[in-house]
């Protein structure tokens, strides 16, 4: 569930920014360290502004880091599928995915 919860939380920050991140130097040092709940919880300011969605998302990434019950990280898992599909969808273009169609306007 680490690797699920730290997916998520790259691939919407940024994998520069993660990588330069006091975050992650707390995994390596201690990827059981409790304090990286609150580290995780620290990236949730969007534009100088604390985002509810960032906040809601960062709780569930640590919900889902420190749990290994279902149960528990519903959420968490419910974010990770839609990141998924997400991305698939941004994969593809509009005209890629119409080219083969020709509309017709009804007057």
């Amino acid at each position: 569930m680490q690797f699920d919860a730290l997916t998520s939380f790259t691939y919407n920050l940024g994998s520069d920014a993660f990588g330069e991140s006091t975050l992650l130097k707390m995994l390596k040092d201690n990827p059981n360290d409790s304090s990286i709940r609150d580290e995780l919880k620290k990236w949730v300011y969007g534009g100088g502004t604390k985002l509810p969605g960032l906040v809601r998302r960062r709780e569930a990434e640590a919900d889902l880091y420190y749990h290994d019950d279902d149960d528990h990280v519903g959420y968490a898992r419910n974010i990770i599928f839609a990141l998924f599909f997400m991305y698939l969808i941004s994969l593809f273009s509009f005209d890629v995915l119409f080219s083969s169609y020709s509309f017709k306007l009804i007057s």
